[in-house]
């Protein structure tokens, strides 16, 4: 019987990750035509608060397991909540539901560079995990965990090799925004290692897929990934005075205020790069709305994908995105809240004049 407090997260897959001493346990079961069990990796890291010394919690976790592999589940037992409350549909969920009847090579494609991102995330963990071993206690060793991983990924890459026009090749996606690949009757969940970083793994594998093919006719409002901003520091105009003192503004109605003069060279270059990053962004967000997609400003964030050069650009909460390379911005969130009134304004069409004090400090990330 599982103990409380644990944590176990199941998902149907190819294999079973291995599950580390003392890990925190919730139990997640699902059926996906058949049952294969894919433990997360990074979930199963044992965690100081609540790891016991000892293998014997590692132990109870492979003995429920092995229960589970060998458990028949009936369908009316898997999680019926998600089909009855199904999550708005991520872009990856789209895209694999519109891939479902696509020709053989493209549905094949997909399955590749999927696995191929998944295994790749898998290494990065299983070598982060390495690192920060010398560091942990003997009770938890993330070395054997580390190494179970890369039989792990080796397993996810004899299983792309399999991949040809001789196999079964299926795409499925579930209510939760699963996305599930069935390559020769064995089903992989597309998933990455950190939870917290999912719809990044996830937009990574649409960014390389759809560099092979026309995903505007995939995804609604799909926009391929902006090219880099290139700062031009003749876009941006100084002027000095006693009061306000360094001032850089643009054309387009943005005013910032430096408090002092030391460090100019770096304020002229920052300026310059978030000028540049935000006539980007003003561009692209202004093309997803003439294609139709819905803006919620107060979900507008950016984030680093890793690994790539663009960053995501959310825009509402039904997971419609842009991809730009937007550093600066990505480093000054404060700046982009501030900033919004500008931008909405901008993306209109419209003009409008915004004064930032004290600009050195919102800058201060690239300085």
């Amino acid at each position: 019987m599982l103990e409380s407090g644990q944590l176990q997260e199941i998902h149907p897959g190819v294999a079973a990750a291995p599950i580390a001493p003392g890990c925190p346990v919730k139990t997640r079961i699902r059926q996906v035509f058949q049952l294969h069990v894919h433990m997360n990796p990074q979930a199963l890291l044992p965690s100081p608060s609540n790891s016991a010394p000892g293998p014997a919690r590692g132990y109870k976790g492979l003995w429920l397991w092995l229960l589970l592999w060998s458990l028949e589940l009936s369908p009316l037992m898997a999680g019926s909540a998600d089909a009855e409350n199904p999550a708005p549909a991520s872009r990856l969920s789209q895209l694999g539901m519109a891939l479902a009847d696509a020709p053989e090579s493209m549905r094949a494609d997909f399955a590749v560079i999927a696995i191929a991102h998944m295994a790749e995330a898998q290494r990065a963990e299983a070598e982060r995990a390495r690192l920060e071993a010398p560091q942990l206690a003997q009770d938890r060793d993330p070395t054997r965990w580390a190494g179970a991983v890369d039989a792990y990924v080796a397993e996810l890459l004899a299983i792309a090799g399999r991949i040809s026009p001789q196999k079964s090749l299926l795409i499925k996606t579930g209510a939760a925004n699963d996305v599930y690949l069935i390559i020769d009757g064995t089903p992989v969940m597309v998933s990455g290692p950190v939870a917290t970083q999912q719809a990044a793994f996830e937009q990574q594998i649409i960014e390389r897929f759809c560099t092979l093919y026309p995903c505007n006719e995939l995804l609604a409002g799909y926009q391929a990934p902006l090219p880099p901003s290139q700062p031009d520091r003749s876009d941006t105009h100084w002027s000095f005075s006693q009061d306000a003192g360094p001032v850089c503004s643009s054309a387009d109605g943005l005013e910032f205020q430096f408090r002092v003069m030391e460090n100019l060279a770096g304020y002229r270059k920052a300026c310059a790069q978030i000028v540049a990053e935000l006539d980007t962004l003003v561009r692209g967000i202004a093309h997803s709305r003439s294609s139709g997609v819905r803006v919620d400003w107060n979900s507008l964030a950016i984030h680093a994908l890793p690994g790539s050069e663009h960053h995501q650009v959310t825009l509402n909460t039904a997971g419609a995105v842009i991809l730009a390379p937007l550093p600066g911005l990505a480093a000054t969130p404060r700046l982009l809240t501030l900033l919004g009134p500008w931008l909405v304004s901008r993306v209109s069409g419209n003009s409008y004049r915004l004064v930032v004090i004290n600009a050195d400090r919102h800058l201060a990330p690239l300085l």
